[in-house]
């Protein structure tokens, strides 16, 4: 069925993005967890922004949600 092959294929991008995001997670605090401890209000405003734009992805998915493989 096209509906259960779309919905395979946006689970497994959606996947791979979140291992994506991960994986940056990972580099950042590798790479600039000293800078991110030297100034505390740019780290605080930056984890407020990255949280904001996660809740408006899931709430952009959150609307795809009544469709059930």
């Amino acid at each position: 069925d096209d509906l259960q092959q779309l919905v395979s294929v946006l689970a497994t991008q959606l996947k791979q993005m979140a291992g994506e995001v991960e994986q940056s997670a990972e580099r950042l605090v590798v790479q600039a967890g000293a800078q991110l401890l030297q100034d505390p209000h740019a780290t605080h405003h930056s984890a407020k922004s990255a949280v904001a734009a996660l809740d408006a992805v899931r709430n952009q998915l959150a609307q795809y949600s009544f469709v059930e493989v």
